[in-house]
């Protein structure tokens, strides 16, 4: 079972919000400073933080953990709300915009998710997710030090047809699916590899530990000439509104 307060912590050492990222998303989102934005599956905080820097002020987040909304709190000193994809603790029509950003696999019923989003989201409120194809769980390059970890993954990560129709099927119109960043170069460096060894990835905390030793006697092995370059497996956008006569 996994000690979540420990994961916690990890992975706010660890983990960080990709600038580039939400800067895609953003405007996707067409966000406006004054907008009410929620981050779904907030964690620790680090996309509230971004979001605090680039000047917007009505930011809510919603995590499921404690040990995550204690962390998000502290940081941002925002609402944060603990609360799931059953149970989403804010009133309807109130937000313009929701980010859900890694964290949509973390949810089996995507269709009771959609329902609750749809009902707590202003007209014309939009929906931005941002998940991996399973075509980019298997291009991730640590695969080859965890070989059971892609299948593991593939049975979390929803297909992109799969979480497109659920939306419609809720309510929400597809605007837009877009690859990000994939197949590009990413530094692996000591941060990274710490990063891995410290299991900052959820599904990390999945695999045998045979298997984690294994894959990171591997993974030091290759690091000892220093850091090296690897193909980044990028992330897959979507973005949805709730107007059923299509985007505006």
């Amino acid at each position: 079972m996994t000690d979540f307060k420990a994961f916690s912590k990890n992975y706010d050492i660890h983990r960080e919000a990709d600038l580039g990222l939400l800067e895609i998303v953003i405007g996707n989102l067409k966000l406006s400073k004054d907008m009410h934005i929620l981050d779904f599956g907030c964690g620790t905080g680090n996309y509230l933080c971004a979001l605090q820097k680039k000047g917007y002020t009505n930011l809510y987040g919603l995590d499921k953990e404690e040990s995550m909304q204690e962390i998000a709190v502290k940081k941002t000193g925002l609402n944060v709300r603990i609360g799931t994809h059953l149970n989403i603790p804010f009133e309807k029509d109130f937000f313009d915009a929701v980010t859900l950003i890694a964290m949509i696999h973390f949810i089996d019923d995507i269709d009771s998710l959609f329902r609750n989003l749809y009902s707590i989201s202003k007209k014309y409120g939009r929906i931005s997710i941002v998940t991996q194809s399973h075509e980019q769980v298997d291009s991730r390059f640590y695969n080859k030090y965890f070989p059971s970890l892609a299948e593991m993954d593939k049975q979390r990560y929803h297909r992109i047809e799969n979480i497109t129709a659920t939306a419609e099927q809720n309510g929400f119109t597809v605007c837009d699916i877009q690859e990000y960043s994939s197949g590009t170069d990413m530094l692996v460096d000591k941060n990274y590899f710490n990063l891995i060894k410290d299991k900052s990835f959820y599904v990390l905390r999945l695999l045998s530990d045979d298997e984690f030793d294994r894959g990171m006697e591997k993974f030091n092995s290759d690091m000892v000439n220093g850091n090296f370059t690897a193909k980044f497996a990028g992330w897959t956008i979507i973005t949805v509104e709730k107007n059923k006569d299509g985007c505006n």
